[in-house]
């Protein structure tokens, strides 16, 4: 499998990012409407704060789904240095400190010096990689069609509508 197939079979958010996203979402729109008197306010006055409200939740979409593309094009890119630097080390010694500057905490030592050697003649032995890092076509997708993400955009915009007409 390449790598770029393993890239397409990973989740684009993982399950308490995406959660994690539409607290966010609803707890931004509920800024906006709390500030708002459901109580006295005009009808053109609720339209306007629940426009506000969505065109700031479509902005922040926005900003994930860029900040995605720009973190999945320097996780690549420092991938990619990773593999360049194993491969020219002049030693397997620098090799393995390369390998082992680039793993979480500690788990160098739980590998141990033959787990290094093991990843770095299997580092080795992959195919030439490419030139430079890109975004294909899943990123793109990934970074701005979350079809969850819409449809709970949605809910949460039920829901401040019935927390405002609720007096909330």
């Amino acid at each position: 499998m390449t790598e770029q197939e393993q890239e397409k079979r990973q989740r684009v958010l993982d399950p308490v990012s995406r959660i994690s996203e539409i607290i966010f979402g609803v707890l931004m729109a509920l800024s906006f409407t709390g500030a708002l008197n459901a109580a006295t306010a005009g009808r053109q006055e609720v339209r306007t704060m629940m426009l506000t409200a969505l065109g700031c939740n479509l902005a922040w979409g926005l900003v994930d789904a860029v900040m995605y593309l720009v973190a999945t094009l320097t996780e690549r890119g420092r991938n990619l240095t990773l593999l360049h630097r194993v491969r020219s080390a002049a030693r397997p010694e620098d090799a393995h400190a390369s390998i082992a500057e680039a793993l979480p905490g500690r788990l160098t030592e739980a590998i141990g010096p033959g787990g290094l050697e093991h990843m770095r003649s299997r580092l080795t032995a992959l195919p030439e990689p490419p030139a430079r890092v890109r975004l294909h076509k899943d990123d793109y997708a990934g970074g701005v069609a979350w079809k969850t993400g819409l449809a709970l955009a949605a809910v949460g915009g039920v829901l401040v509508t019935i927390i405002m007409a609720l007096g909330g």
